[in-house]
């Protein structure tokens, strides 16, 4: 009778096919309610995420913090663009015959600039300083290029020589225009007047320096200057430190074209 009886109520508790079905479905229904929960908690999350305000990544080793934002890997301000092309024509044409060094981080006295030597001449220390923001790699040697053109300017015996001065006065710098087909790369036109002053012209002589600048994102420098770093060094990094290098130069006739 013992053995029967359970038989019996083994039978009874085996499930019937025809429940297998609404199980499935409260199965379903459950599962559709947990990820219905998982969604709702990752919309929170994100819409949270959202509304902050953008976190301060860069902080200066002096306390300086900076917000930062992303953007695309070429992409460079139009205005930090157009005051590195003015900056950098500034300084490459500016010359007084004499130049300064720092030592324990005090300015001396200017001396006389000897200049750098560019195969068999010398131009002026500032400038050969200000080519290190033009482009020199395996695609192109436009720098090499540049210094060996500017040796041929006729009044930089004078300037070497102490007897003649130069100043580049901007006069209008365009905004830059991306080059057609290709990213990270803009034109910039600047209108300029470089002005001469030797002994037979104390009132100065002025020369139109109009000239297209063609400049490309470049990836900034990685590594923070040495301490104590040299005159060169603070410049070249300074130069460099926008992200950004000038690949061609080419003068224009007219003002604003």
């Amino acid at each position: 009778m013992q053995i029967s009886e359970l038989r019996k109520r083994l039978k009874r508790s085996t499930l019937d096919s025809s429940d297998i079905l609404p199980l499935a479905f409260v199965g379903l229904a459950i599962g559709e309610m947990l990820l219905a929960v998982g969604l709702i908690w990752i919309g929170h999350s994100i819409s949270q995420i959202a509304q902050k305000p953008a976190p301060t990544l860069v902080q200066k080793v002096d306390g300086q913090a900076f917000t930062v934002r992303s953007t695309d890997y070429d992409y460079r301000e139009p205005q930090v663009i157009r005051q590195l092309v003015q900056e950098w024509a500034t300084f490459t044409y500016t010359w007084s015959g004499k130049t300064t060094t720092t030592i324990a981080g005090k300015a001396q006295s200017p001396a006389k600039d000897e200049g750098i030597k560019v195969k068999s001449k010398r131009v002026p220390t500032v400038a050969w300083q200000a080519s290190f923001l033009l482009s020199s790699d395996s695609e192109s040697s436009f720098r090499e290029a540049f210094l060996e053109e500017l040796t041929k300017m006729p009044h930089l015996e004078g300037v070497l020589a102490g007897n003649t001065k130069t100043v580049l006065v901007v006069q209008h710098v365009s905004e830059p225009q991306a080059l057609a087909g290709t990213t990270g790369r803009w034109q910039v036109n600047l209108v300029a007047n470089l002005i001469v002053v030797d002994r037979n012209h104390p009132a100065g002589i002025t020369i139109p320096w109009n000239h297209a600048y063609f400049v490309r994102a470049v990836e900034p420098p990685q590594t923070p200057l040495p301490d104590p770093a040299s005159d060169y060094q603070q410049v070249i990094y300074q130069l460099r430190q926008r992200g950004l290098e000038i690949e061609k130069i080419l003068p224009f006739e007219g003002e604003k074209p």
